[in-house]
């Protein structure tokens, strides 16, 4: 089940990353143990803990490949907070919404909220026409997580283009 385009310089983080998602597909999050990962991704336990401390380090650093990719394929600099990206913020998460199922299938959804800060305070301190403040963070992270929380739970019923519309009504309206 190898991607033709690598997401990892490193093979073993790959292969324990895909073993990870795939047995996700097959039985409770906590009921897959490091051995299974290790056998399935064809690597040591051993290299599992080079790499990782737990399952959810697994989960967390394919968050950050995510976002680097994300990044990598922003559209020019867009404004924070406008249409255009919130849009292409929902089309992304469209490309991944297998990815988010599954989270939400195990009830490890929880895992992009913390993740979405972390992400959120970088975008808004590189953003010079935006002054954040920790309220800001905190309302910004967690009310794009929960849109993407609903539309998930929704089967992706709506647009990206529809739910970048309502996002930004709310963010005008609030910020």
């Amino acid at each position: 089940m190898r991607p033709t385009k690598p997401y990892y310089e490193n093979y073993a983080k790959q292969a324990l990353t895909e073993s990870l998602l795939s047995w996700m597909k097959e039985k409770p999050f906590d009921k897959i143990s490091v051995a299974d990962i290790a056998q399935r991704g064809q690597v040591s336990r051993r290299a599992f803990y080079l790499h990782y401390n737990t399952k959810l380090d697994i989960l967390n650093d394919y968050y950050n490949v995510l976002i680097r990719e994300y990044e990598a394929n922003l559209p020019g600099k867009l404004a924070m907070y406008s249409y255009e990206e919130t849009e292409y913020f929902f089309r992304f998460w469209y490309r991944h919404k297998d990815y988010l199922a599954l989270l939400d299938s195990q009830e490890l959804f929880y895992i992009l909220l913390y993740s979405f800060k972390g992400y959120i305070n970088r975008r808004m301190s590189r953003d010079t026409s935006v002054e954040p403040d920790d309220y800001q963070f905190a309302y910004s992270s967690g009310g794009l997580w929960a849109l993407l929380f609903k539309w998930t739970r929704d089967e992706f019923r709506e647009t990206p283009e529809h739910l970048a519309k309502i996002a930004t009504s709310y963010q005008e309206e609030f910020l």
